[in-house]
């Protein structure tokens, strides 16, 4: 019998004022629809690594790495706004808010949570780590993304400073009205170890 495994990522927080405008933004998306099928409010986050599915013991080792990379680090200052999308702006499958990374913070975190993940046992697919926030998928054929952008307000996309609060490892249970995220391990930055 095959043990029982579990979907998990690693991906991180904000604080509670940049959650609220990200909130608020994908509120206004789901106004305008555009054949996306929005992600829930309580699942936006930016990944730092899909893990996929996983044993028990590997979940344990990646939620120590996690927390050994966490712990002791100071709240990560970052910009989120604007809309983008993969793999093109033009023709997206993907929707997503950047996240911009002034100080190298989080650049640093996700650095050392790759390298403990990969002490721990996970071979990483070595792509390149663009900070994001994903919105929605869509659900038949592609988007222009300056066609989705127009019909949101712009203050809603502008960029405004925020900051990376915590790093959660995630289980993902993928449901018919989309993944439902549960944390496993969560670290909360600034906190002292």
């Amino acid at each position: 019998m095959r043990p029982a495994v579990t979907r998990c990522f690693a991906a991180v927080e904000f604080d509670d004022g940049t959650r609220e405008r990200l909130r608020r933004l994908l509120r206004a998306a789901r106004e305008q629809d555009g054949g996306v099928r929005w992600v829930r409010p309580a699942g936006l986050h930016a990944t730092l690594a899909f893990l996929g599915d996983q044993p028990p013991e590997h979940v344990q080792r990646f939620g120590d790495a996690l927390e050994a990379a966490g712990r002791g680090r100071a709240a990560i200052p970052v910009q989120v706004g604007g809309l983008g999308g993969f793999p093109s702006s033009k023709a997206a499958r993907v929707v997503f808010v950047g996240v911009t990374d002034p100080t190298g913070g989080l650049l640093a975190l996700h650095a050392d949570l790759a390298a403990r993940f990969a002490a721990a046992g996970f071979v990483d697919e070595e792509r390149a780590f663009h900070p994001h926030v994903t919105l929605g998928r869509v659900r038949d054929g592609k988007v222009a993304i300056d066609r989705l952008g127009s019909d949101l307000d712009r203050s809603d996309l502008a960029l405004v400073a925020g900051s990376v609060t915590r790093v959660v490892l995630f289980r993902s249970d993928l449901e018919p009205g989309g993944a439902v995220y549960t944390p496993l391990r969560v670290v909360n930055l600034g906190d002292s170890p």
